[in-house]
């Protein structure tokens, strides 16, 4: 696919020349004339942010793109043949850019889940080896880390098979769910850590915790 760089006078370009009568060809030297630096505005500002802030960033950048391509599609309707066809390949290649910046935004997701997921399981083996509690909280609470554990690894083996398929609205659609299982299984940590910190004494606790970047 090739790269481009839309910008916010997208729409209006693809206005101007559909109503200006130019031929096809001209229509699109003229769109792909007038799109700007958005992306590599975004890029740089990327690299001047936190992990949180790259993902707003790029989160705001595929929703234009989905907003550009939807007011794009819908002005196509009422075009000539050739027009449309001009309009809905823009479209397409719009929509194809705005899958790949919400691959990048789960790809930063799962890694605050991950960071997460270590410092959760070091929170739980020092409340099971420190803490004085019940058998009965005891066998709770291991069940809901066996839960996490176990949850994760289904989350794991997704995003393998994920980073083997080679269409990117697949490749998402599949990066969506692993996240959505490694959010429950942070949950199952939660609920674990929990219960331990009620009954637990004498010992020094790590934070519970449970961050989601979207």
């Amino acid at each position: 696919m090739k790269t481009k760089n839309y910008s916010l006078t997208l729409l209006a370009a693809v206005t101007y020349v559909v109503m200006n009568g130019q031929t096809p060809n001209n229509k699109a030297h003229t769109i792909r004339k007038d799109l700007m630096s958005y992306k590599n505005q975004t890029t740089q500002q990327q690299s001047k942010t936190s992990n949180n802030s790259t993902s707003d960033i790029i989160e705001k950048k595929a929703a234009h793109l989905d907003s550009i391509a939807t007011k794009i599609k819908a002005a196509a309707a009422s075009r000539s043949a050739a027009e449309k066809a001009l309009m809905l390949e823009e479209v397409s290649d719009i929509q194809k850019e705005a899958v790949i910046e919400k691959i990048k935004v789960i790809e930063l997701s799962i890694k605050v889940k991950e960071e997460h997921y270590t410092l959760n399981n070091q929170t739980l083996t020092s409340l099971l080896s420190l803490s004085k509690k019940s058998i009965d909280v005891i066998d709770r609470a291991e069940n809901y880390r066996i839960d996490a554990s176990i949850i994760w690894q289904t989350a794991k083996k997704i995003l393998a098979e994920a980073s083997m398929e080679k269409e990117n609205e697949a490749k998402l659609g599949m990066m969506n769910n692993a996240e959505e299982e490694e959010a429950l299984a942070l949950v199952k940590q939660t609920k674990a850590i929990s219960l331990l910190n009620k009954f637990s004494t004498q010992v020094t606790f790590l934070p519970v915790t449970y961050v989601c970047v979207k």
